[in-house]
């Protein structure tokens, strides 16, 4: 049983061979990663030039497309600023021709209101004058009854004068006469 057990130098020596073997693993495994450390970078760097490649191609590709959809906006604008100004002049032509339209229609309105107005004035003109003749031979009626009136006045007035003027005549002719 004795022959089965292991000893401590065993055990020193497994240990040391072991330890050999991860050492001697280690540096492989560090050279491993050291290489594919590098070949990665290679690998990123080639990726690197490819995709800035690749980037200036799409780059150039969009800026090419850009520059056909620029001309094309362009060239698109162009022609609906022409369809806008035409139409701009059209509803500018109906706007002036509606404008023409509405001064028309007010002149002639204005003619009418004026027609009424004149029309309005010589009858109210006519209704002064009319009022006038009447008023002229009222003032004539009412001067010439007052006429008369004065004319009564004075004659019954100088009459009356008389008639008292020959009656102290007459009281005088009695008195003085014997």
């Amino acid at each position: 049983m004795q022959a089965d057990l292991v000893t401590k130098p065993d055990l020193k020596a497994t240990e040391a061979a072991l330890r050999s073997d991860l050492k001697a693993s280690e540096t492989q495994v560090r050279a491993e990663i050291t290489r594919v450390g590098s070949d990665l970078r290679a690998d990123i760097k080639g990726v690197e030039n490819e995709l800035r490649t690749e980037i200036k191609g799409v780059e150039n590709e969009l800026r090419t497309e850009i520059k056909g959809v620029e001309s094309e906006l362009r060239t698109e604008i162009k022609g609906v600023e022409t369809v806008l100004r035409a139409e701009i002049k059209g509803v500018e032509s109906e706007l002036r021709a509606e404008i023409k339209r509405v001064e028309n229609e007010l002149r002639a309105e204005i003619k009418g209101v004026e027609t009424v107005l004149r029309a309005e004035i010589k009858g109210v003109a006519n209704d002064l004058k009319t009022t006038e003749t009447s008023l002229k031979a009222e003032i004539k009626a009412q001067v010439a009854e007052a006429k008369a009136d004065v004319i009564k006045w004075v004659v019954g007035a100088v009459g009356f004068q008389t008639i008292i003027m020959l009656g102290a005549i007459v009281a005088l002719a009695r008195l003085l006469k014997p």
